[in-house]
């Protein structure tokens, strides 16, 4: 048998064979779980900002059986909760919270009586009536003309 070699050629290098890593697995797992939850969020996020058609509700409070105060008026007696600043609630037909927001400066008007402007803003629309609640007095229904129509006047005391 003779063997002939010849030098300056090398043999051919035989292909390697591509073999599945548990390691790229677990890089595109991740990547995939990133891209797949930042999506996510981003759609999240979108839906979150977009609002249904609402409205600022705005009326007034009258009180009856207040004090002069510095800055305008202040409920007095059983009365104190009411003041600038006072939480107003409004809950739709459903009795659910639908805004949050407060009582404005109080003026004084007639003897003994206080005015409160009320401000609560991005209210929803599409319900049949709201009731509106100052502090914890109780709820007012009102209809849903008025309260889109700036008509909520609410009264406390004699």
């Amino acid at each position: 048998m003779s063997t002939e070699v010849q030098y300056g050629v090398l043999p051919p290098v035989p292909q390697q064979q591509r073999r599945f890593s548990w390691l790229t697995f677990a890089v595109g797992t991740i990547f995939g779980a990133v891209l797949l939850g930042g999506t996510w969020g981003l759609v999240a996020i979108a839906s979150s900002t977009v609002k249904p058609d609402s409205f600022s509700l705005r009326g007034s409070m009258t009180l009856y059986d207040t004090k002069s105060a510095v800055n305008g008026c202040l409920g007095s007696g059983g009365y104190s909760d009411i003041h600038t600043g006072a939480s107003v609630t409004v809950y739709g037909a459903s009795g659910s919270v639908v805004g949050n927001g407060h009582l404005g400066p109080g003026k004084s008007a007639t003897s003994g009586s206080c005015a409160y402007s009320l401000l609560v803003e991005n209210v929803p629309e599409g319900e049949k009536f709201y009731q509106v609640e100052v502090s914890h007095r109780g709820k007012i229904t009102v209809t849903a003309e008025n309260a889109k129509a700036g008509l909520v006047a609410l009264s406390l005391g004699d």
